[in-house]
């Protein structure tokens, strides 16, 4: 571990001096200089304070752990900021789902020098079981389940192109699981933001992605005890990479022009991969079904509510020579019967879906095109 002081005014005086600050530095340096691939998180966070992909093995080497956590932090004091970069970078490379992993990696082992820093460093909350239920139910209205899970799939493994037999696996999951899945694996709110803004811009039709994942930040950063519910992300371009070459950036210079750094190459945003047309045909059709179910669900909802006020009036109006006490008691009492009434039909309802799924629990996506390699 090298603890070799920088020369120069290269980390903006946020050096550690003293034992103090130099303990969560070596926490840090000790993670990521025993993590596999350490040189490619070297190269990660060196782009997150430089905005260049270095790839000359003799610099990755001359520059040690300490000097580079330094320019971190003083470049990204706070570990939203340092989130946002990360993502940032990650979304202009072609080896997303790699990077994506050592990103969250980075943020992990970057922990300790945050300490304290964010309010977003807060204790888990245990959700009950209607949240969870609540949380699908919202995402329902607003997006594909499909996509909810595929996006929740993503963020807990990294994963971000899909087979025609991935996507037929991943529909067999329930939401509620992943959902649980993706909390238990992060400990902040912060660390689900990053995973789900994260891998967003990572996928196929990441403006669609990013839409749900705000919806489900929104609703889970709930579950953690001294969240923020500001976490706006920036459009960002993305560009093209090869791991084994330089990589080009382009960013605004003070004087309003573009500068770049390494070789020239396309700045505009390069696509990510590609998923298969038989798979966006069924995302197309679950859209529209649900569409339609929520539309039926608003008039359900509407018929219930006019009829529970009607049926409220009209014992009202029948129980007007009664005492009052006793007249509420009553009124109550049949009012939870009628609601029970329609809870145990809408149970039926459920279960006999659940019994007909049961061999099959969502559709596969019959004779699928051959998929590109």
């Amino acid at each position: 571990m090298v603890f070799a002081r920088a020369r120069g005014d290269s980390i903006c005086g946020a050096f550690p001096t003293a034992m103090k600050e130099i303990e969560p530095f070596a926490l840090a340096i000790s993670r990521l200089e025993n993590d596999p691939e350490s040189d490619r998180l070297k190269k990660l966070l060196l782009c997150t304070c430089q905005n260049r992909w270095e790839n000359d093995p003799k610099k990755l080497d001359a520059l040690d752990w300490l000097t580079l956590l330094g320019q971190v932090r003083a470049t990204m004091p706070s570990r939203r900021q340092l989130r946002e970069s990360l993502v940032r970078v990650v979304a202009r490379i072609n080896k997303k789902s790699l990077y994506f992993s050592l990103a969250v990696r980075a943020l992990s082992a970057l922990y300790p020098l945050y300490a304290g820093t964010s309010r977003q460093l807060a204790c888990q909350i245990s959700p009950s079981e209607n949240r969870w239920f609540d949380l699908r139910l919202t995402l329902s209205q607003v997006a594909s389940l499909s996509q909810a899970k595929m996006l929740v799939h993503s963020a807990i493994h990294g994963q971000i192109s899909y087979t025609t037999q991935d996507w037929n696996q991943l529909n067999h999951q329930e939401f509620d699981s992943l959902a649980r899945s993706l909390f238990e694996i992060c400990p902040t709110a912060e660390d689900l933001a990053m995973r789900l803004f994260g891998v967003a811009k990572c996928l196929d039709r990441p403006a669609e992605y990013d839409a749900i994942a705000q919806v489900l930040y929104r609703e889970m950063e709930l579950f953690y005890s001294g969240s923020s519910t500001d976490v706006p992300f920036l459009d960002f371009p993305m560009a093209d990479e090869d791991d084994d070459f330089d990589l080009t950036f382009t960013f605004p210079a003070d004087e309003g022009s573009i500068r770049k750094t390494g070789l020239d190459v396309n700045p505009d945003p390069s696509p990510s991969p590609p998923v298969s047309p038989s798979i966006h045909a069924y995302i197309e059709r679950e859209k529209a079904a649900r569409d339609v179910a929520n539309r039926h669900l608003e008039i359900a909802t509407d018929t219930i509510e006019q009829s529970a006020q009607k049926l409220e009036a009209d014992v009202r109006a029948l129980l007007a020579e009664i005492e009052p006490a006793v007249a509420r008691s009553l009124t109550g009492q049949i009012l939870r019967e009628f609601f029970g009434s329609l809870q145990r039909t809408c149970d039926r309802h459920v279960e006999r879906w659940n019994s007909q799924e049961r061999p099959e629990k969502t559709e596969t996506i019959a004779n699928p095109p051959p998929e590109s390699p």
